[in-house]
Parts: structure tokens; sequence; C-alpha cells
């Protein structure tokens, strides 16, 4: 598994468990979800980037 998919996976994980989290803990996971998407979207700029130096 790549990063990327990783990092989505665990966004996912985050949103699942913030749904029947205690609300004082409900918007730490969602913050927690949305800067593993940012991240995701981060690594997915930088490989096609990379590849191109590749080879």
């Amino acid at each position: 598994m790549e990063n990327k998919d990783r990092y989505r996976s665990n966004a996912e994980e985050c949103i699942r468990l913030a749904q029947s989290a205690k609300p004082q803990h409900k918007a730490a996971l969602l913050e927690m979800a949305e800067t593993w998407r940012r991240l995701a979207e981060e690594i997915a700029r930088e490989k096609p980037s990379s590849r191109k130096g590749a080879g």
C-alpha cells in the first residue's frame, strides 16, 4: 500500500470513529481526518513530478 492510500485510509478511519465519538473528541478526530487527507493530496501531487526526473 502506498503512503497516500494509507493516509486516505487513516482519514476514513478517523471519520468513522468520529461518528460514534463523544462530542469532546469528535472535533479532534475530524481535524485529524482532514490532516491525513491533506497529506495524501500532497503526496499525490509530489509523485508525478518525482517520476519525471527518473529515467
